[in-house]
Parts: structure tokens; C-alpha cells; sequence
């Protein structure tokens, strides 16, 4: 097989579909030592887009975690709304579904993908972050986010997170 170039910018997160988010949350947390977790019900995307369709009404629940600089994302769908995880749970159920990445400049990155006609087939911003969900052409076997690096050091995409936080935390027991 040959070589992938990747040239993204680093890898900082793995997404994981789930069936319950508090039930994962404790396996994170009691297994694996990871957390606290920071839950996010029904996500609020200014709007999404999935294979050229509005997916507006998609109602999602999210937990972040850090394990040391990588990100852990349990993603939850809650209704069937067609979307990159209902894809997903029909294929596979649950499991690794992508890994994300932080971009520096995600316009170049985007204009390198679209000349190798790689396009994204889930698009969705929130009120402090764009994001983009890409199929697995380019990681066999996992679709992959970009995002855009924040301009001043942060750690990751936690401060866009904090400004959408209104659910709740959960430690690791």
C-alpha cells in the first residue's frame, strides 16, 4: 500500500461514535483514566451541511476529554437525520469513527484537498468554530476532520468547547 502524504497539520482528535454517552463517559473515566468530560447536549450548529443537503435539524450529544494532548470526542445521534455518523452506525455501529486535525491555514489545506478532489462530505459550524468531515480516502478505515487552529495558543479546540459548555462536567471517578 502505498504511502499517504500528510501534511494537515497534526493529529489531535479521535472521535467516537457511541451508543450512550454516559456509559462510555464511565469506561473513559474508570478504564481508562481519562477526563474530566465536558457533555454537550444537542450540539447548537449555526448550520450543517451532509452530501450537499442541509442537516440543520441533526441533534447531537458530545463529550470531550483530553488524554494528554489528544482529544477524545463521544458522539451520540439522536435522531436519524442522514449525517457522516448515521453513515457510520449503519456500516459499523459504534466505534473510532475519525480522527481531526488542526489546520494553520484550513483555506490552502481545503484548495490541496479540492486539486486532489477530495471534498468534504459533511460541513457544519458552530457559533465559535468551523468544521469540516472528510470520507476515509485519506484514512483508510476512519473519516477525518479539519478545523482551524486557534490564532493564540490554546490548548486545542478546548476553548472553543468552553464557550459552548452548558452541560455538564464529569470527572473520572
Amino acid at each position: 500500500m502505498p504511502a499517504v502524504e500528510h501534511d494537515l497539520g497534526p493529529v489531535m482528535q479521535n472521535g467516537f461514535v457511541v451508543d450512550d454517552v454516559p456509559a462510555a463517559i464511565e469506561h473513559w473515566a474508570r478504564i481508562l483514566h481519562v477526563g474530566p468530560f465536558f457533555v454537550f447536549e444537542r450540539v447548537p450548529f449555526k448550520e450543517v451541511w451532509y452530501r450537499g443537503q442541509p442537516a440543520g435539524d441533526i441533534d447531537l450529544t458530545v463529550a470531550i476529554a483530553y488524554s494528554g494532548d489528544l482529544q477524545i470526542e463521544l458522539v451520540h445521534q439522536r435522531n436519524d437525520v442522514p449525517s457522516i455518523y448515521t453513515d457510520f452506525r449503519a456500516r459499523h455501529g459504534t466505534g473510532l469513527q475519525h480522527m481531526g486535525v488542526l489546520s494553520e491555514n484550513l483555506e490552502r489545506d481545503l484548495a490541496r484537498l479540492r486539486a486532489k478532489n477530495v471534498l468534504p462530505v459533511q460541513y457544519g459550524t458552530l457559533p465559535e468554530c468551523a468544521l469540516r468531515m472528510y470520507p476515509p480516502t485519506i484514512t483508510p478505515g476512519a473519516w477525518w476532520s479539519s478545523s482551524r487552529r486557534p490564532r493564540r495558543r490554546s490548548p486545542s479546540l478546548s476553548a472553543c468547547a468552553r464557550r459552548l459548555a452548558t452541560g455538564t462536567v464529569v470527572r473520572p471517578l
